[in-house]
């Protein structure tokens, strides 16, 4: 049998279609009835339908996620703070189940979608907390509302210039990046979970379940690029306006966090007027899913303050 360079050709692009097709989206009401039961609601802001909370009674406390993450974890603070706050926590755009926004991705953009979202809410005066890529809107929308947001907290936030983690480079660079989007083996996916605890055994299985199906969430996948690029034009303009949060802020950070270093929150702290900053040794990036008693503890007595 004589096998043909046209030949292997075919058969390597067949076998990634195969591939492809096997790792196709999942259906959207299989994972809407999975992990939207009640009290999730979907509201439409800005031609984008969004995915969120609203639970509870006091002052309103709004938590925003981070890459590649949903609302979801937060689910240890609602249970430890519950009856001390109005929560309200979304999918962002581009995660979850809110999925593709009906907008360009750019920081003004992401702004006036947070703020139409919190005037359809009602939401006059809000608590603000967000990990990661959410800590980053949340400073940014701190500083264009000032008035709005009367505390403000940070946990492994995004903002300075930082190098790449795997998961980023691995979505913006060409032809890996096309596979990327399309191929999402949930080995890899289980490492970059595991990569983002202090301590890696934490990672429960039903966490690794959700981050990895809310992935095939229809068009999540192929979307992060653009939201990445996004990010990293950001990573080297945007930080200049750190120094402009005037707002009470307290900056969480887990001292093992392997995707922002601590030495950054070292400097939000710094560039950050009266700031206040607690490192949780035994934490990676995602404290409040690894330490939700530790962190709520903290986020608690902050907010209670005067």
């Amino acid at each position: 049998m004589i096998i043909t360079a046209a030949g292997i050709l075919l058969s390597i692009l067949l076998f990634f279609v195969i591939l492809i097709a096997f790792y196709s989206d999942m259906p959207r009401e299989e994972l809407e009835k999975k992990y939207a039961p009640l009290p999730s609601k979907f509201v439409e802001i800005d031609g984008t339908r969004v995915h969120y909370r609203d639970e509870g009674r006091g002052p309103a406390l709004v938590l925003l996620h981070g890459v590649f993450s949903s609302l979801h974890t937060w689910d240890g603070w609602i249970k430890q703070l519950s009856g001390k706050y109005r929560f309200i926590r979304l999918d962002l755009p581009g995660w979850g189940l809110t999925g593709k926004a009906d907008f360009e991705y750019n920081m003004e953009q992401y702004m006036n979608f947070l703020r139409d979202f919190f005037m359809r809410l009602g939401l006059k005066e809000v608590y603000l907390a967000g990990n990661s890529f959410g800590g980053q809107l949340a400073w940014n929308y701190a500083v264009r509302h000032p008035g709005q947001v009367r505390k403000l907290i940070l946990i492994d936030a995004l903002g300075y210039p930082l190098k790449d983690p795997i998961a980023i480079k691995l979505y913006t660079t060409p032809v890996i990046g096309y596979f990327t989007a399309r191929i999402t083996p949930k080995f890899i996916v289980a490492m970059n979970v595991r990569e983002v605890y202090g301590d890696p055994d934490k990672a429960a299985q039903d966490a690794v379940d959700r981050y990895y199906e809310m992935m095939f969430y229809p068009g999540n996948r192929k979307q992060t690029k653009e939201i990445f690029l996004f990010l990293i034009k950001e990573f080297s303009t945007g930080y200049h306006n750190i120094i402009k949060v005037a707002v009470p802020t307290l900056i969480m950070w887990g001292a093992k966090d392997s995707w922002v270093p601590l030495e950054l929150g070292n400097r939000f702290k710094s560039d950050i007027k009266n700031a206040r900053l607690i490192v949780y040794k035994d934490a990676g990036h995602i404290p409040m899913e690894e330490l939700p008693v530790e962190t709520t503890r903290d986020a608690d007595l902050f907010l209670k303050a005067n």
